[in-house]
């Protein structure tokens, strides 16, 4: 069952007893699914993806060269963005509304994030001034402001936030996403949060590390912190990615290797969506994030990312997924896998080598041999498609002979293998 998506301008309600089951249903299929045998859909994935922007920025690719990045959005093949929620007045025509309009008229949707004190008046507006609006979202990082009652003042407004948007009732319909925190102890400052927000928000950076890594600055570490302060709320991860060039970051080409690990990793961990920081660099400081550089080059992560977008997109109707037994055998140690299908009955799996390929403190390359395992698939004779992708991002496919036992080589870089089933299965 895929996890639900943010409700958007056409297709929105507010969330309930009944949506709040349906997270925690999807919750458990995703850990069903790691015994090897039930789909998830391919799209419901896809969906998770979005990436962060910032359409605001004067000087930057954003404002001199829209059309490009509206160009590298559709490219990417995201369906999510998250930008500010910044006043331009009560003008539709605002050029930063024009600029979310164009999104929205290519099957983009943004979540907003309201800066503290953003006015009341401003929030109940906003959905009339953009065709992209998905969401709130509240304050970002206020705990590191430097405001010495950032937790008293941050309470206020998120509560003011969130009571707001649900009493009118033209904004009640949309999802409001908690702040995000910066600190590990911050949740636990502002406990009483939980109550007025739909989702959790974590910025749950890697510091250079495997998406998986097991130190305190991996996803777990950064999910029993939030849960420290506001419990079992599902959760959105609105800022993630890695900084890329200098010391303590990496190349551009593990970047190409972890970037579409890191949405693999975070879906598996029942993140409901994850938002890449971000598409353009644009810092001042000269801190690399870009999926893209300042001149819109793309970077391995793009290349990356959008393959495997591309790749799995099937969007349609809901339908009904199936199971699949396979096994995975032989040398499976730090092998992860996702196993997806799409609207056609085609499998889709996707295996990788879940391990650190960079010091980032030594900045050196880590070795990482392959592992060689055996997929077998005994209800049926296949014959899949293996799509490898490489350290550029880039995909080679090829085809496997016949048969319903098949040797394979995983490495760190992803490798999905598409199986096809027979138009009439055996009988057991």
């Amino acid at each position: 069952m895929p996890c639900p998506p943010l409700p958007s301008t056409r297709n929105a309600s507010v969330l309930s007893i009944r949506s709040l089951a349906a997270v925690l249903f999807a919750f458990t299929m995703l850990h069903l699914q790691a015994r090897g045998d039930q789909a998830i859909s391919a799209d419901s994935f896809v969906d998770t993806a979005g990436v962060n922007i910032h359409l605001s920025f004067w000087g930057t690719p954003y404002r001199t060269n829209f059309p490009a990045v509206l160009s590298a959005l559709q490219g990417l093949g995201v369906r999510h963005v998250r930008d500010g929620l910044y006043n331009y007045g009560t003008d539709g025509g605002a050029y930063y509304y024009q600029q979310h309009d164009s999104l929205s008229a290519v099957g983009i949707s943004t979540i907003y994030m309201a800066p503290i004190y953003t006015p009341t008046s401003l929030l109940l507006a906003y959905p009339g001034l953009v065709n992209d609006f998905e969401g709130y979202e509240g304050p970002n990082e206020y705990d590191e402001s430097g405001d010495p009652d950032w937790a008293a003042n941050l309470t206020y407004y998120q509560t003011l936030l969130y009571q707001t948007v649900r009493s009118n009732p033209t904004t009640a319909m949309y999802p409001v996403l908690g702040p995000s925190l910066v600190n590990s102890t911050s949740w636990l400052q502002v406990p009483s949060l939980a109550t007025y927000m739909d989702y959790g928000n974590l910025h749950n950076y890697y510091a250079g590390y495997n998406p998986g890594t097991t130190t305190s600055y991996g996803l777990p570490t950064a999910i029993q912190n939030l849960q420290a302060g506001w419990g079992s709320v599902p959760i959105i991860t609105t800022e993630t990615g890695y900084t890329y060039q200098d010391f303590m970051d990496i190349p551009d080409d593990i970047g190409g290797t972890y970037m579409p690990r890191v949405f693999l990793e975070q879906y598996l961990n029942g993140i409901q969506r994850t938002y890449d920081y971000e598409l353009v660099d644009v810092q001042s400081d000269h801190t690399q994030y870009g999926l893209l550089t300042a001149d819109l080059t793309p970077r391995p992560a793009y290349t990356a990312l959008a393959n495997l977008l591309n790749l799995l997109s099937d969007p349609g109707p809901a339908f009904t997924l199936s199971s699949l037994a396979f096994t995975l055998d032989g040398d499976t140690t730090n092998v992860n896998h996702l196993l997806m299908q799409k609207r056609d009955g085609s499998f889709w799996l996707a295996l990788w080598i879940e391990s650190p390929d960079y010091d980032q403190v030594n900045q050196l390359y880590l070795s990482v041999p392959n592992q060689a395992i055996t997929l077998s698939v005994p209800a049926f004779t296949s014959t899949p498609t293996v799509y490898q992708f490489d350290s550029s991002g880039n995909i080679t496919s090829s085809s496997l002979t016949e048969g319903s036992s098949f040797a394979l080589s995983v490495s760190p870089n992803i490798m999905i293998v598409q199986i096809i089933p027979p138009a009439n299965p055996p009988a057991e």
